[in-house]
């Protein structure tokens, strides 16, 4: 628009004094009006003169923001006017939950505040707010709603609430480090309630599929003492037998015989990291590929790989130890020593091939898999983690090209 009033068109120059006289005579209906049609491209003018308005005034304005439905310039304008209250519930009705419970606190309204602060998803100020109101299970709630699971059952057993202490310990994730501390406290909960039988069912899931759980000794102690009380002692005597085994593993120094060195903690998601065609994943595609590994045994003289068969996928050694051969006429030809942390199959996950080596246990062997069918639904519903995968793939093979060429 011009400087002028051209045709019954008024210009942008003109317009905030315009809409502030309409305020000023009480024409509300027709300064909405006029502030939806075009007063928006000059909505930060129009809040900078309100500033300086008279109360009556700014009240005005601020029914105009409302009927216009521009509700965070209302907020704005009743928060610079010190009128908490209004301001609040305007940043309300705006979605701006943050700034509304700012206002809401110097309105001396703290449960309300922290209402919004929870809505807001600002679980550290909503929590010391309803610790202040003395609210444990408002506080409980919204730890939960921040996933700090062990905080909010703690809050909830606390309260004497033992029912939604026990829903929130449920919630954990299966492959999250806090699920081990969360099924033990649920199985002590499922024993006063004579159910060792479910007890030792997550128990007994948690060791096995969550990777903190697979290393947890009290978990394992705990877990042959339920499957003692429901009558299976010899499930009973295999876990005390791993059990032994972890602590080895963890053993301190102290604890180790002279000119010997503890066995190191072997970690299947660490190993998983170090393979050089995932080196470049974000942390939720790792977590997402580790999920996808399931865990095998493998006894002495037992074949982990065989040659010349269709290649089972990707494997990790966690525990133990394997050769590696190369089978020809004349027999077969050691080629490596594997122990934990190796892997076999890398390529294999990424092109259609038949093994070329015969990898053999040479001792008890516990490791990884990802087999292949598993590893290419990951790469379709995971394209970025797919292009660095193949990426990391091509500079590693170029890398060999490059080797074989040299004089």
């Amino acid at each position: 628009m011009g400087d002028r009033i051209v045709g019954g068109v008024i210009s942008e120059k003109n317009l905030v004094g315009i809409l502030v006289g309409m305020l000023h005579r009480g024409d509300l209906d027709a300064a909405t009006q006029l502030y939806e049609q075009g007063g928006r491209a000059i909505a930060e003018q129009m809040l900078s003169a309100l500033q300086k308005a008279d109360p009556q005034m700014r009240d005005a304005a601020a029914r105009m923001y409302v009927q216009a439905r521009d509700f965070a310039r209302g907020a704005r304008l009743y928060e610079q006017a010190r009128f908490w209250p209004d301001a609040a519930k305007l940043y309300e009705e705006a979605g701006d939950l943050a700034s509304a419970a700012r206002c809401w606190k110097k309105a001396g309204e703290p449960q309300k505040a922290a209402r919004a602060l929870h809505a807001s998803g600002a679980v550290e100020e909503a929590a010391a707010l309803y610790q202040e109101l003395k609210q444990p299970d408002a506080r409980a709630a919204v730890l939960a709603r921040g996933e700090r699971w062990l905080e909010s059952a703690k809050a909830y057993r606390d309260a004497g609430n033992t029912r939604a202490e026990t829903d929130v310990l449920r919630t954990v994730p299966v492959e999250h480090p806090d699920r081990v501390p969360a099924v033990k406290r649920l199985a002590e909960i499922l024993l006063k309630r004579n159910r060792a039988s479910e007890a030792a069912q997550l128990v007994a899931d948690a060791a096995r599929d969550n990777e903190t759980g697979r290393t947890d000794v009290e978990l394992h102690d705990l877990l042959a003492s339920l499957f003692d009380q429901i009558g299976q002692a010899g499930h009973a005597e295999r876990v005390r037998l791993r059990a032994q085994r972890l602590r080895a593993r963890q053993a301190t120094p102290e604890a180790v015989p002279a000119g010997e060195t503890p066995p190191p903690e072997q970690d299947g998601y660490r190993f998983l990291k170090q393979i050089p065609i995932f080196a470049r994943l974000t942390l939720g595609d790792m977590r997402d590929l580790h999920r996808l590994a399931t865990e095998e045994t493998w006894t002495p003289g037992q074949q982990i790989v065989d040659a010349g068969i269709d290649a089972p996928g990707l494997v990790i050694l966690l525990d133990g130890d394997a050769e590696v051969y190369a089978l020809g006429p004349s027999g077969a030809r050691h080629l490596n020593s594997l122990g934990p942390g190796a892997h076999v199959g890398e390529i294999s996950l990424l092109t259609k091939s038949l093994t070329s080596a015969r990898v053999t246990a040479s001792t008890e062997v516990r490791g990884l898999r990802i087999d292949r069918e598993r590893f290419e639904m990951y790469l379709a519903s995971h394209p970025a983690a797919a292009l660095r995968i193949y990426q990391l793939f091509s500079e590693g093979l170029a890398e060999r090209v490059r080797a074989l060429s040299v004089p």
